[in-house]
């Protein structure tokens, strides 16, 4: 069974809710990335992506001094660990309509999944 541990990407990017757009933009651009995950005081409080970018931020017109916490304020995540299978994190993600998954260990964040990571045709299969 291939695992989460096996596909992530390790060593996520992360931010504190005070980090502006652009920074974190800059920071996606660096790291050749599409999301970095919103952490305050340890705690994930958030996943900012390339597509939040663009729709909660350009498309509304925001500066790009705007902080990472205002476009991240109420979001959900999903969490999951190393030693899930595909199958299960594919599962997951089409009963939570999400496009990413953190994988966590002992209450830290050790990478993340996307969904293009699990199924390339960006499809979920039955």
């Amino acid at each position: 069974m291939v695992t989460m541990a096996q596909v992530m990407a390790r060593a996520p990017q992360t931010v504190c809710p005070a980090t502006t757009v652009g920074d974190a933009a800059r920071r996606m651009r660096e790291a050749d990335t599409d999301d970095v995950v919103v952490v305050d005081q340890g705690r994930v409080v958030g996943i900012l992506t390339d597509r939040d970018l663009a729709l909660r931020v350009v498309a509304e017109d925001k500066d790009s001094s705007t902080p990472v916490g205002d476009i991240c304020r109420g979001q959900t995540f999903v969490t999951i660990g190393p030693d899930v299978g595909i199958g299960q994190a594919m599962q997951l993600m089409r009963d939570r309509a999400a496009s990413r998954l953190l994988v966590a260990e002992e209450d830290r964040i050790i990478g993340v999944i996307s969904l293009a990571d699990l199924n390339p045709q960006g499809r979920l299969r039955n």
